[in-house]
């Protein structure tokens, strides 16, 4: 009867511990501490894993910013330069524009014999044409070119005219400026200029030829191997050579004279206009 309970409690107590077990099971008994650290090493290196990953992300990022930043520099730089000669184009077409423009203009306001195609006549020996009438030269490569008469008929041609007068339709009574810089018309009665006869003068060496005519028709005239106005600061001061001629040496007081103005009195060259007052006066340059 003792032995019976006592198997009957050892039975008893295997079963309760089993039951004990099974049942920490199904609640979810913690595991021991070791488990518990091994779980919680491999979620850090799980999340050390991701922050790298960002974190080289991000560099990366940064370096196609950066990239990006230097690309658009380049870009806005290209942008700029070509802007800067855009406009320089532009600004050469519109000066060309004008250029043209005004070259056109000039040229519709000169007669067509003095529309030079080519390169630019020095003096009348070397113009286009043979034929008398108003021509664009330049006299010294360093000045502007201007319009001259150039009779081409009379004494073998190729000479300037730096005075002309027939009628009285122009008044030669007039100041310093006015007979420095030139007056009147080239197609009729005119005076060239003291500044563009010494721009002619010393370009190379020149002749004169002064024509002279009243009114009942007696011709004459003077001429000089050599002819030379100085400059404005020498008052345009007359060099003349040897004479010859129908007509008398009337000038031959009034070598090395300056020119002078005072209501007008021209020295040296005053004698030349006082001859000159009656129609079919004309001085021709060579």
């Amino acid at each position: 009867m003792k032995l019976s309970v006592c198997l009957i409690l050892i039975c008893a107590i295997f079963v309760n511990v089993r039951a004990a077990d099974n049942a920490g099971a199904a609640l979810g008994t913690p595991p021991t501490d070791g488990q518990g650290v091994e779980t919680l090493l491999r979620k850090l290196e799980s999340m050390d894993r991701k922050l790298l990953e960002l974190q080289i992300g991000q560099k990366d990022l940064q370096q196609q910013i950066a990239s990006l930043k230097t690309s658009q520099e380049k870009t806005l730089t290209e942008l700029s330069v070509l802007q800067n000669q855009t406009l320089l184009i532009l600004e050469q077409q519109v000066a060309a524009v004008s250029h043209q423009q005004s070259s056109e203009k000039m040229l519709s306001f000169m007669p067509l014999n003095s529309q030079m195609p080519s390169s630019m006549a020095t003096s009348c020996k070397n113009v286009a044409a043979n034929v008398s009438g108003v021509y664009l030269i330049r006299a010294n490569n360093d000045r502007t070119p201007f319009n001259v008469f150039c009779e081409q008929e009379k004494f073998d041609g190729g000479w300037i005219v730096v005075q002309h007068r027939f009628n009285g339709s122009v008044d030669f009574n007039r100041g310093w400026s006015e007979y420095r810089d030139g007056f009147g018309n080239l197609e009729t009665e005119f005076w060239l200029g003291l500044e563009k006869m010494h721009q002619i003068t010393t370009a190379r060496a020149q002749e004169l030829v002064v024509e002279m005519k009243d009114f009942r028709g007696n011709y004459g005239y003077a001429r000089y191997d050599q002819f030379k106005i100085g400059s404005e600061s020498e008052q345009y001061k007359i060099t003349l050579g040897r004479h010859s001629g129908t007509a008398r040496d009337s000038m031959q007081d009034n070598r090395n004279m300056k020119f002078s103005t005072s209501g007008i009195t021209i020295s040296g060259v005053d004698t030349v206009l006082k001859n000159l007052t009656a129609p079919g006066g004309t001085i021709i340059v060579l």
